[in-house]
């Protein structure tokens, strides 16, 4: 009985120490709550001008000034088209840093002017025996068909009109004025009695333009956007992303124009009383059909990211420290990016102690972290403290934490073993605090198979 109660006192020390000093598993320290997670939002402007020439627009104004009689005379002559798109590059991360060019709903807009339109007005405001006499209006100088001859038409829209857009493309159509350019009488040419009729053409000019984005090129990476709402990753770029990244944005569209003359004829015949209508409406015909690529400025935007850097770095040793005492050593966590830094402590187990919680540092700026080395027994101990972050380039930072302990804890002589005695010999106090005993009974047939289970498990 007595050596196998020596055997198993032995036992049940080394499986204690074995315990004791075993790390835990890697995955169970790095599980925890997940980085985190940062949202930038850059604003992003493009415009494109096409021009046969510069818009002319002259325009005299009411003259003379303060008569009470007035005429005004203006011309506007241009061709241009333009196309507005306003959105913005988003980005979101920490890992890994996943980018959209978001447009803005209603942020595009297309227009199209090309022609000759001429204003002619008069005015009067006078006052004749007591009665007030005003008005304002056109002067019929020229026909109104001639009056306007701009074909003229804009449309808002959502960007970027790339591929799955609805709808796709943003379409434009105008016309002038219709002008009479033939009208005659059938019965001055219909040598038949009872034939007569008539015989009218009139003709407006006809525009019509189309817009789309083809894709948009984002640099550094070279990435290509070839569709609505594309996601795609911003690769680092050599060294890390640092405090920021400048990135390019630059859509590319095409413009197409169709242009032409639309004919109205009107033609009826009447024979001996009964009028026959020529059921054609109009007549297009088409006179042009070009197309271009837009030639927008592209869009520079910089990109700011939090940047982790600690100090003094990612091992702290704290050397030898008496068990029952501890050691203090100081762990700084700075900010040197251009963006706010989110951070979150996950604190190891003792005998490291770390206060766990969030921090939020504004670019520049630093928080310090005091970490206590505090052994109960003796032994090198070794622990990792994770820090978290909104850093792209270091999601989880890990900082390993090294010490030893010298001696161990006195044991409370005054604890009483409610067991029963074994033969007056007492349980020795184990290293680290395991605080095992010996026994006998039914127990000692199945502490020696946990002793080697553990055993195995540890080989």
């Amino acid at each position: 009985m007595g050596f196998g109660c020596a055997w198993l006192r032995g036992s049940v020390v080394l499986a204690c120490a074995l315990f004791a000093s075993s790390p835990a598993p890697a995955a169970a320290q790095v599980a925890g709550p997940r980085c985190p997670e940062t949202r930038n939002v850059e604003e992003l402007a493009f415009s494109h001008r096409d021009m046969l020439f510069r818009a002319i627009d002259l325009d005299s104004g009411w003259v003379p000034a303060g008569s009470p009689l007035q005429v005004r005379f203006g011309v506007r002559v241009a061709g241009e088209s333009e196309v507005e798109l306003n959105g913005a590059l988003v980005s979101e991360w920490p890992i890994p840093v996943m980018t959209s060019v978001v447009g803005t709903p209603g942020g595009g807009r297309f227009g199209i002017e090309y022609g000759i339109e001429i204003i002619a007005q008069i005015r009067f405001d006078v006052t004749v025996a007591g009665i007030r006499y005003s008005w304002s209006g056109d002067i019929p100088i020229l026909p109104a068909a001639l009056r306007d001859l701009m074909a003229r038409d804009e449309a808002t829209f959502d960007p970027w009109v790339l591929p799955d857009a609805d709808p796709r493309p943003i379409s434009l159509y105008d016309e002038t004025s219709s002008i009479r350019v033939l009208n005659v009488g059938l019965g001055s040419f219909i040598p038949i009695p009872g034939v007569d009729g008539g015989f009218e053409v009139r003709a407006a000019l006809a525009l019509g333009a189309t817009y789309q984005t083809q894709h948009i090129l984002v640099t550094p990476g070279d990435d290509v956007i070839t569709e609505e709402l594309q996601i795609f990753r911003m690769l680092s770029p050599e060294g890390g992303y640092g405090r920021g990244m400048d990135v390019t944005v630059l859509p590319e569209g095409e413009l197409r124009w169709r242009g032409g003359v639309v004919l109205r004829p009107g033609l009826y015949v009447e024979v001996v009383g009964t009028r026959f209508d020529l059921p054609i409406a109009e007549i297009p015909l088409n006179l042009l059909d070009l197309m271009g690529t837009t030639r927008f400025e592209p869009a520079e935007v910089y990109v700011p990211f939090g940047d982790l850097r600690v100090e003094p770095g990612m091992r702290v040793d704290f050397g030898v420290v008496p068990a029952g005492e501890e050691q203090t050593r100081m762990v700084t966590l700075h900010n040197d990016g251009d963006a706010v830094l989110e951070i979150e402590v996950q604190a190891p187990g003792p005998p490291f102690h770390v206060e766990s919680g969030r921090h939020t540092l504004p670019p520049s700026s630093r928080v310090s972290l005091p970490i206590r080395f505090a052994p109960v027994d003796g032994g090198a101990r070794s622990a990792m403290l994770l820090v978290r972050s909104s850093d792209p380039d270091a999601c989880v930072t890990t900082i390993l934490l090294d010490g030893e302990g010298v001696g161990m804890l006195p044991v409370d002589a005054g604890t009483e073993d409610a067991g029963p005695a074994d033969a007056g010999v007492g349980a020795p106090s184990l290293p680290g605090g395991c605080g095992c005993r010996a026994t006998s009974g039914p127990a000692a047939l199945w502490l020696p198979a946990l002793l080697l289970f553990a055993i195995r498990r540890r080989r």
